[in-house]
């Protein structure tokens, strides 16, 4: 999964809009506008996409902690990694969902 797949799914979960991803953004301290998020939720054989960024993804994902448990300031700011993978996403969505490993389970399909 790229994280363009990523931001619009969660997008979805949130049925958030894209001034609603910005202001997440915005959170993380990320200027973006509804323009951008939108040819970053394109399909990727959609003409005009482009990908997402990695940092951009970690950066929403942080936004979404603040926005979901609130921002505590005397904690150091989330630093937003350059290179994400699977296990961060799923954490920082198990931070912002207050989600524990038995909720986590359940919600993963079995084979």
């Amino acid at each position: 999964m790229i994280s363009n797949d990523i931001l619009r799914s969660v997008r979805y979960i949130l049925k958030a809009n894209n001034n609603d991803l910005v202001r997440i953004l915005a959170l993380d301290n990320v200027e973006a506008t509804a323009e951008q998020i939108a040819v970053w939720l394109r399909k990727e054989d959609e003409e005009g996409f482009q990908r997402c960024p990695d940092i951009v993804l970690s950066s929403f994902l942080n936004g979404l902690i603040y926005e979901k448990r609130g921002k505590d300031e005397s904690a150091p700011a989330l630093e937003p990694e350059r290179r994400i993978n699977n296990n961060i996403v799923l954490k920082k969505l198990r931070i912002a969902f207050s989600l524990k490993t038995d909720d986590i389970l359940v919600m993963l399909p079995t084979y």
